[in-house]
């Protein structure tokens, strides 16, 4: 399924629309980026929201609020095992039908899963065959066969992926270990990849239990964006999505289990055949929905982005024992954490890389961000803005999880005012609110220690010292 890196999503495309706010302020009149989609909600629960453009790419995004913070801590796993069964056959359609209809029609179409969601979406050209599309997405939601055939072949998939992804990759292993460092309480507390042991002791009943408990109208938000017959669009969603039902089983939802705040960080250290050593330091922050949000995706350009950028300076420039430097608010829906990743030369002390960090987080309080750095800030994420915003399929996501995991696709307009009353003293109080060596988890990956090869010390036997004799 879909490659994801840091499996952070709503990073980028909270940044991207971001720089749009940003930039939609230099003209007079503002723009409101949800100023033409349309939202219907239909009797059974199901979210449709359609974004008419002129974009000559359609894109289709079924998002479903399914993600691996609703797994039973015993049996993770399963919401990403999902964005691999929902390709599989029902009674109507073959295996991998969408991804053979995209082939043919010049498509593309894929699916990701988040600690908060699960998302399948198709890209077309000037929405080509639409309707089957849509009659298709509607199908798959409650008609999988789903057989034990079906979910042993996908076992030994997701068992393959697990291999290439985590274990042939250091930063795999880094983020499937960093995950459980920085959650020990929450829901948030394992990897979307979940445990190949829970897969395996999963019975067929419990999958088809998960499928039916997730897998309804109520749960599902759908996303049109592109150039695309509005009218001709909300009769195929009556026609497919209205007639659905949400079915009569009474499951209750796992509870959530917030973070503990007073808990003392972990310093881990792992030896690997990797011959990378890389520095993670990580603190426990806030949700997507949190008012400091915005400041910390801001910050996160202050302290990482470019060679000017603070943490670059420090720890490329003037020390000259890191290869690079990156951090990231990762944000969820219900909480987060800021992560900064250091990636160390042969030999370099991670120790004092972890002290460099901290004294750059330290130094904010004599020398708070300035004006031109605020201003850099701003202007870094436009480009990206640029390309993003152009695209359906990065439109149509954007409002899908404004829609679902803020709760309003028009927050985005929202936002657009706040963001424009950002002010350099507003992020001073950040670094004692979040930064500091009490609230930091360190997370370590080197090589491991060879031992060198020690010299034979055995006398020889008789017989070997005869024949040298």
């Amino acid at each position: 399924m879909e490659k994801q890196v840091k499996s952070t999503p709503m990073y980028y495309i909270i940044v991207s629309l971001f720089s749009f706010l940003f930039l939609s302020a230099c003209n007079k009149k503002s723009p409101q980026f949800t100023a033409n989609v349309e939202k219907i909600v239909l009797d059974n629960g199901i979210t449709v929201l359609l974004d008419k453009n002129t974009s000559p790419v359609t894109a289709i995004y079924s998002w479903y609020k399914v993600g691996a913070k609703n797994e039973d801590p015993n049996r993770t796993g399963l919401a990403h095992f999902f964005e691999h069964l929902m390709f599989k056959k029902t009674p109507v359609y073959e295996d991998n039908y969408i991804s053979k209809l995209m082939a043919k029609i010049g498509g593309r179409s894929n699916a990701f899963t988040t600690q908060d969601s699960t998302a399948y979406y198709e890209t077309v050209p000037f929405g080509k065959n639409i309707e089957d599309i849509l009659k298709y997405e509607a199908h798959r939601m409650q008609n999988l066969e789903l057989t034990q055939e079906d979910i042993d072949i996908e076992v030994e998939v997701v068992k393959e992926e697990f291999r290439m992804r985590v274990g042939n990759s250091l930063y795999g292993q880094i983020f499937n270990t960093l995950i459980p460092q920085i959650y020990k309480n929450s829901n948030y507390r394992w990897a979307t990849i979940g445990s190949l042991e829970h897969l395996d002791q999963t019975t067929r009943e419990e999958f088809l239990t998960f499928y039916k408990k997730h897998y309804r109208p109520k749960n599902m938000t759908l996303v049109i964006s592109g150039n695309f017959d509005k009218l001709a669009v909300n009769v195929l969603i009556k026609k497919y999505f209205e007639v659905l039902k949400n079915p009569s089983l009474d499951i209750k939802d796992q509870p959530w289990v917030a973070e503990k705040r007073d808990r003392r960080p972990e310093v881990l250290i792992k030896e690997t055949n990797f011959k990378s050593q890389v520095l993670t330091l990580s603190f426990l922050s806030v949700s997507e929905n949190h008012s400091d949000q915005m400041y910390l995706d801001v910050l996160s350009q202050v302290l990482c982005e470019g060679n000017s950028s603070r943490l670059f300076q420090e720890l490329v420039f003037n020390w000259k024992n890191a290869q690079s430097v990156s951090c990231f608010q990762y944000a969820l829906q219900n909480e987060g954490a800021f992560i900064v990743q250091v990636p160390l030369n042969p030999g370099a002390s991670w120790e004092e890389a972890k002290d460099r960090v901290l004294k750059v987080f330290d130094s904010f309080k004599a020398s708070p961000i300035t004006d031109l750095e605020l201003q850099k800030a701003r202007n870094s994420v436009e480009l990206d803005v640029i390309e993003y915003l152009q695209k359906s399929q990065s439109r149509a996501r954007a409002l899908a999880q404004y829609e679902v995991i803020k709760g309003d696709y028009k927050i985005i307009d929202k936002e657009y005012n706040q963001i424009l009353k950002l002010k350099k003293e507003d992020f001073g109080g950040l670094m004692t609110k979040y930064f500091t060596t009490e609230k930091a988890n360190v997370l370590v990956f080197k090589p491991a220690i060879k031992p060198e090869a020690q010299p034979d010390t055995k006398l020889p036997s008789k017989s070997t010292a005869k024949s040298k004799s």
